[in-house]
């Protein structure tokens, strides 16, 4: 049972105007909440304003007491919500022509938002964020100059810091809509929907009593996310004494891969090493396996941790970390190309136990067979899946040691060339694959200019011809038998030039793709001819992607 444990069912008013400080863990999550959160809380507070409800209830908050204030536990973002409300309310009165309108914004900031500096007239905050989020907060939202333009909103914001920004610009717009055509002192309707705004208050002892009970609300059906409940998880069982390291290590995960994936990290890493599960199961497969044993548990973040830094690197080809393992960064930087994330969880085995040519070997193979099956034959992925995570665990079991073993057990789902070829002539694929499968094309016809910056992609019949052609030729121009390279000045002298006298150019680019029409002379580049070349493409590429070479 909790140390200590006091419920109290409070308004939100009289919890933002007690004499307390509520911080937010160092390591906790960051302000999350997108548009559609901070909407769905606008629309309920402007309810709640007009009269439309009479009390209206925001769920559970939870606090762990300390000597330094109360540390929140969940609610943050409601805790947050409820300050950008008042210090909206609080710059509107100071914008507004009320004589008095000064003391008013103090009076709100006094009440809701923390006790005045009187020499600074800054605010002490009420209210602390996190590491990533407070100093943002107090100096671009709450200590900043009400009177200066408000910020602009971030369409597709990129951090945290950003998603508050936007949360404020949200609160301030539809308050300033409604106040339209009312008197400034009408703003005092959104502080007494503040009374009328109940949350019940849970104060525990101890942090690690704190996770307990946050993790039990989340069993009565409140929705987290599945990295939530495994991080309240791990900090409820370590014990009060190793709840600080904890925190630690697992903000460190946050950094090396990202807050927002570290669910899927989590989920990759178990599937490589125990079973394959989906995400909505990950966090039971997680309790059952460590249970309540502390030292379980900081194996399992020491060993997260260990693979968080190549787990990073898989989403960017230009990781410093593949200066060591040069063959396998354009082999990466492919696997993004396709969205290959499937793979993962085999790389993250191959890369804790083979050898690091083995590894280099993984990664091609996986790079062939994401090509051929997802890429090309358009197959889905969950069957891949599931093979992925059955030889990443023979992997770590020790019954796959040679990347002879690891062909054998990938083989199983490797499309024909009967199958591929086929599909190939048939493909259309985005700028980026095109620029990839003629790049490796030029490389198995053993060009010497290979991933060259200067070049560009070229569509032979241009997708808007000077003279439209007769023929429906729109479905023909993005066909990868109508695309090549070129250096970017021969690209540019030839733009203007006709289909068949583009190609009489081609030749002299330098690459042996290109010496293609030195063969074939066409007299008409059409439908025929496009698709033609195509078919010269894929009897390239089931040798340039291929278990055989």
């Amino acid at each position: 049972m909790p140390t200590k444990f006091e419920a109290h069912k409070v308004s939100a008013a009289e919890l933002m105007r007690r004499d307390v400080q509520y911080r937010v863990p160092r390591f906790q999550r960051s302000f999350s909440w997108t548009d559609d959160e901070c909407s769905k809380f606008v629309e309920d507070l402007v309810n709640v304003v007009d009269g439309g409800v009479g009390e209206y209830f925001m769920g559970s908050l939870v606090f762990c007491e300390s000597p330094d204030g109360y540390h929140i536990v969940d609610g943050q973002q409601r805790i947050a919500m409820f300050s950008l409300l008042a210090l909206v309310v609080s710059e509107l009165y100071q914008c507004s022509p009320h004589p008095r309108a000064p003391e008013l914004r103090n009076d709100v900031r006094g009440k809701f938002l923390g006790s005045l500096d009187r020499k600074t007239f800054d605010v002490i905050p009420r209210l602390s964020l996190n590491l990533s989020d407070d100093a943002f907060y107090q100096r671009e939202l709450l200590n900043r100059d009400p009177t200066r333009p408000v910020p602009q909103r971030r369409p597709r914001p990129r951090n945290s810091n950003e998603l508050l920004s936007n949360a404020f610009i949200t609160l301030r717009s539809r308050v300033e809509s409604w106040l339209r055509d009312r008197d400034t002192m009408d703003l005092e309707e959104f502080l007494k929907a503040l009374e009328r705004i109940i949350v019940i208050q849970i104060v525990v002892g101890n942090e690690s009593d704190a996770y307990l009970i946050f993790e039990t609300i989340n069993d009565r059906g409140l929705e987290l996310s599945t990295a939530d409940l495994v991080k309240n998880y791990l900090f409820s069982r370590v014990g009060e004494r190793n709840v600080n390291s904890v925190q630690a290590m697992w903000q460190a995960l946050n950094n090396v891969v990202g807050e927002f994936r570290i669910t899927q990290f989590l989920r990759h890493y178990w599937i490589s090493k125990y079973k394959l599960v989906r995400e909505r199961y990950l966090f039971d497969a997680i309790k059952d396996e460590l249970g309540s044993n502390p030292n379980k548990i900081l194996q399992f973040l020491q060993d997260l941790q260990a693979e968080a830094e190549i787990y990073a690197a898989f989403r960017m080809a230009g990781h410093p970390l593949w200066n060591d393992y040069p063959s396998a960064k354009r082999n990466v930087e492919a696997l993004g190309y396709f969205k290959a994330e499937q793979c993962y969880p085999l790389l993250l085995a191959a890369h804790r136990c083979l050898k690091r040519a083995q590894f280099e070997a993984t990664v091609h193979a996986v790079t062939i067979l994401s090509f051929r099956y997802t890429e090309i034959c358009g197959r889905g992925t969950a069957n891949l899946e599931t093979l992925y995570s059955k030889v990443a665990i023979s992997i770590r079991n020790g019954h796959i040691k040679n990347v002879p073993e690891l062909l054998r057990e990938l083989k199983t789902m490797y499309p024909s060339d009967p199958d591929f070829g086929p599909a190939f002539c048939m493909k259309t694929p985005s700028a980026q694959v095109a620029r990839y499968i003629l790049w490796e094309t030029e490389r198995q016809l053993g060009g010497e200019i290979l991933y060259a910056d200067d070049f560009t992609l070229e569509h032979v019949l241009p997708k808007n011809p000077p003279h439209a052609p007769a023929w429906p030729y729109q479905q023909y121009v993005p066909r990868l038998g109508n695309l090549t390279l070129l250096p970017k000045d021969m690209n540019r002298k030839l733009r203007n030039k006709g289909v068949l006298e583009k190609v009489n150019e081609y030749a002299k680019s330098g690459l042996k793709i290109n010496e293609y029409w030195k063969r074939n002379q066409p007299p008409k580049w059409e439908g025929e001819e496009i698709e033609g070349r195509q078919r010269w493409l894929a009897s390239l590429a089931v040798k340039v992607w291929s278990f055989r070479t």
